[in-house]
């Protein structure tokens, strides 16, 4: 698992974030639970366990507390800082101890051994990166020559496309120098959307599980943690296994022509919603009833705890709208000057913003 980011605020999620919050403390206590079920002997952590460098001391003992609970049940944990809790600061999370946990503290590779198996060792190396010290970690990678499976912990950005550009205090290496470590598999942390191995190059067993719950309004799809699989003489098996926590569901974009009424709306947006589920809702085309977004978004927040709703809907060229034009009256002007603002600008958000100014000016003047 990565990017737990405990104490991040969740600011994107508006009244919903205290709540959120919650289900993600929640969500990480099960940790020992979903262990027991799987089996699992052994919890990795890549990085951004803590959204800053001084959690609350509520927050660690949670941590604590959950991987005491795991480490006497059987399954040794190890942790890697990432660069939302890097050891770079002068204070940081790892400077007392989090229960049993190993934390890699050193620059260069480290290796542990986290269980015997039946065909050799279970081993994992880690770093956690400072590039004032060491600025090139994988060069300081040792395989062990005796029989098992190595495992490389690591907190990096990868670079996965030719435009990709890390910030300097991030480890950014590429998928053909974590190839030529020759370890069975990658445990890799920092990237949000989960990455399974089959999206790396040939010769390369890597796996981002992504955040452990969505951090902000824009990370939809499932989110949770990856069970990793391992047997004699063949390659790891993978599965994401989701988290407790309210994900958000990017639904096909809706569109507003020919729909009766909002209520239409609403209850075609809840068809589509699974449950315990956060809406993610993209509006097109030409709304002919009064259709009120504002309005929407209460309902949608009061129904779901939280909703995104992005507005792609032509509200000035419905026949209503052009019927109100043809007036000589002020609300015709109104949106006459509107429909000439629209026409001349080529920048969609700002069409948008004109139509968003005419919709509230109409509001206030009674007429919608």
């Amino acid at each position: 698992m990565a990017d737990v980011h405990l104490g991040a605020s969740l600011r994107g999620f508006r009244d919903h974030a205290a709540e959120r919050q919650k289900m993600v403390r929640t969500a990480f206590q099960e940790l020992p639970r979903i262990a027991t079920d799987t089996g699992a002997i052994a919890l990795l952590v890549a990085g951004d366990l803590f959204d800053g460098t001084d959690p609350s001391k509520a927050d660690r003992v949670l941590v604590s507390e959950v991987f005491r609970k795991l480490d006497e049940q059987g399954c040794s944990v190890f942790v890697v800082p990432g660069n939302h809790d890097p050891i770079t600061r002068k204070s940081h999370p790892y400077l007392a101890p989090l229960g049993p946990a190993h934390v890699f503290l050193e620059p260069e590779f480290q290796m542990q051994k986290a269980r015997e198996l039946e065909w050799g060792t279970l081993r994992i190396h880690g770093f956690a990166f400072d590039p004032v010290k060491c600025a090139s970690p994988l060069e300081t990678f040792k395989k062990s020559a005796e029989p098992g499976i190595d495992i490389a912990l690591m907190h990096a950005s990868l670079k996965m496309a030719d435009h990709w550009q890390g910030s300097p205090n991030t480890f950014s290496p590429n998928e053909a120098e974590l190839a030529e470590l020759g370890v069975d598999y990658v445990a890799l942390g920092d990237y949000h959307r989960p990455r399974m191995p089959d999206e790396f190059q040939s010769g390369l067993t890597a796996c981002y599980p992504g955040s452990f719950s969505a951090v902000n309004r824009k990370e939809t799809g499932v989110r949770g943690l990856v069970l990793v699989e391992f047997a004699e003489g063949k390659a790891a098996k993978t599965k994401l296994i989701e988290s407790q926590v309210a994900r958000l569901v990017e639904l096909e974009p809706i569109d507003l022509t020919g729909l009766e009424d909002q209520s239409n709306l609403e209850e075609m947006i809840a068809s589509k919603m699974p449950k315990a589920a956060l809406p993610r809702v993209t509006l097109r085309g030409t709304p002919e009833f009064r259709f009120d977004p504002e309005a929407l978004q209460i309902t949608l927040d009061q129904r779901y705890d939280f909703c995104v709703i992005k507005d792609e809907s032509s509200y000035i060229n419905s026949n209503r709208i052009k019927e109100l034009g043809a007036d000589d009256t002020v609300v015709g002007h109104l949106v006459r000057v509107a429909a000439r603002r629209t026409e001349a600008v080529t920048d969609e958000e700002e069409k948008r913003a004109v139509e968003r100014a005419l919709r509230h000016a109409l509001s206030a003047l009674g007429v919608v």
